[in-house]
């Protein structure tokens, strides 16, 4: 039996970040030098990957999250850095982590007769980082130390030694259920601070939430003001960034979901597998695949229901922008009718300061005529008074005549120039319109 199955672990952030640009210039062939100060084990990781990396049987590096579920992307930087997990545990004492997944080759050979059995398995091992100590969360979250510890205390107990019987093959059994089981379990059902990736995705999807819940608050409280201003209602750069991040976080989720997807679909191949070539003691380990699969679509609930519950946080924000913006256009039309109103009001005062003026225009021109023949007729000259001390209108309209005749042509030429001005003006203003 064969068996290939990726499966989720973890990485720091930093180890992830050195391994990676190792991994790139490696495949771009530029120069690579492995750093010194990395302990001996991670240093001949670094020298099998450079030997190798464009080999025939090129090695299978770690990958991140992204680069599992999006394996055409050449380059998933800028995704990595910007995990979920990572942003949630960047102030942990070693460091932000980061989700990997990992991949599981296993071999079991066994004879016809069952009296020999081989388990043949290799799966990546966490390195050790530069200047780092192992500490408590490697040890309990390595995958190698977890199977040979438990394999060793069931040696030593004689009641399970041979839990599914007694035989080579059935330990054999045995021990590819051990294998498996911690391959799935190890990290998902892992309950440290900053390794318990589901509770990282509870929580961040239960802030978003909150988050959410505030924004409406505060949307709410601006329609309530009475002078609330437009900017109040129009900034959205909150609400923006939220969305996105919920939209990272259905991302991942859907990543770990499908990745889950594809254990289910090698565990139901090596129940067909063993069904099909009736392996020697494969009614022990279809037993213990059916609860590895209870596992995984426990897991698979427990992802789609968080899904579920970041979709409809998202749809709440998209509801709030859409609030929004209907909020902003019925702003702008009650800007769009307070202008108008304000245009019509100084329109109708125009049109009664025109009527003033046209009431005042008649009076001059009906008491124009008469004030001219009073004040023409009560000059005090000869020619009205009989007086022969006045003087006559000859002399009078010497003077008078050409001051008003002066008088008149001044005011007519500046009259014609304020015309002429006014009329260029309009004239540039209308040729910038319509360029």
């Amino acid at each position: 039996m064969a068996l290939y199955m990726p499966y989720i672990h973890w990485d720091t952030v930093s180890a992830f970040k050195q391994r990676n640009d190792f991994v790139m210039r490696c495949l771009d062939k530029k120069p690579s030098s492995i750093p010194g100060t990395l302990p001996q084990s991670t240093k001949r990781l670094y020298q099998a990957i450079k030997n190798d990396i464009n080999g025939p049987n090129s090695m299978h590096p770690r990958r991140s999250l992204d680069q599992y579920f999006y394996p055409s992307l050449t380059d998933t930087s800028s995704r990595d850095n910007d995990q979920v997990v990572s942003k949630r545990t960047k102030d942990s004492p070693g460091g932000p982590t980061m989700v990997m997944v990992d991949q599981l080759w296993l071999w079991l050979i066994s004879l016809n007769d069952g009296s020999k059995s081989v388990i043949l398995t290799c799966f990546p091992q966490k390195e050790v980082e530069e200047g780092h100590a192992t500490t408590g969360i490697e040890n309990d979250t390595d995958l190698y130390h977890a199977i040979l510890s438990e394999m060793q205390s069931h040696y030593h107990s004689t009641a399970l030694q041979y839990p599914y019987g007694v035989g080579p093959h059935r330990v054999g059994i045995y021990m590819v259920s051990i294998i498996i089981e911690h391959a799935i379990n190890k990290m998902l059902g892992y309950r440290g601070e900053s390794l318990d990736f589901l509770s990282i995705f509870q929580g961040a999807i239960r802030q978003a939430a909150e988050d959410t819940t505030n924004h409406f608050r505060e949307f709410r409280d601006a329609l309530r003001k009475k002078e609330s201003e437009p900017s109040d209602l129009a900034d959205k750069r909150k609400e923006v960034k939220l969305a996105l991040e919920v939209l990272d976080i259905m991302d991942e989720l859907n990543s770990v979901k499908r990745l889950l997807e594809t254990q289910l679909e090698t565990l139901a191949h090596a129940v067909g597998a063993i069904e099909a070539f009736a392996i020697p003691a494969g009614d022990s380990l279809l037993s213990q695949l059916h609860v590895r699969q209870q596992d995984l679509e426990r897991y698979r609930t427990q992802i789609s229901r968080m899904i579920e519950d970041a979709d409809r946080t998202w749809k709440s924000l998209m509801n709030l922008l859409d609030l929004q913006q209907k909020e902003e256009s019925l702003n702008k039309v009650r800007s769009s009718n307070e202008l108008a109103r304000l245009a019509r009001k100084q329109a109708d005062e125009t049109e009664a300061q025109s009527q003033i003026l046209l009431l005042f225009t008649i009076v001059t021109i009906v008491f124009l005529p008469l004030s001219f023949f009073t004040s023409y007729f009560g000059m005090n000259v000869v020619e009205f008074t009989g007086e022969s001390g006045n003087t006559n209108q000859k002399e009078v309209w010497k003077v008078t005549g050409p001051a008003s005749s002066g008088i008149i042509a001044i005011l007519l030429i500046i009259a014609w120039m304020l015309y002429n001005n006014a009329k260029k003006r309009r004239a540039t203003r209308s040729g910038g319109t319509s360029r």
